[in-house]
């Protein structure tokens, strides 16, 4: 099959595609480990290091400018 199933928990059930090889004498398939993040759910994160401060990434949030963290920390 082509087509894999993850999720669960918090999230809902998604359906991708599989890649179409494998690999080793087992035959593994490669397969998704983890989900994608939610959105906003890096921000924070990514605009310190990149030197803004917590209040100026409230202030973008709140602006609108950025999104908000989304959903249930994990």
């Amino acid at each position: 099959m082509f087509i894999s199933r993850f999720g669960g928990a918090d999230r809902k059930v998604a359906r991708l595609p599989a890649l179409p090889v494998e690999f080793g004498t087992d035959r593994q398939r490669p397969s998704v480990r983890c989900q994608p993040p939610r959105m906003g759910e890096h921000n924070a994160e990514v605009l310190g290091e990149a030197g803004f401060s917590t209040a100026e990434i409230a202030g973008l949030a709140a602006a609108g400018v950025i999104a908000a963290r989304t959903g249930a920390s994990s």
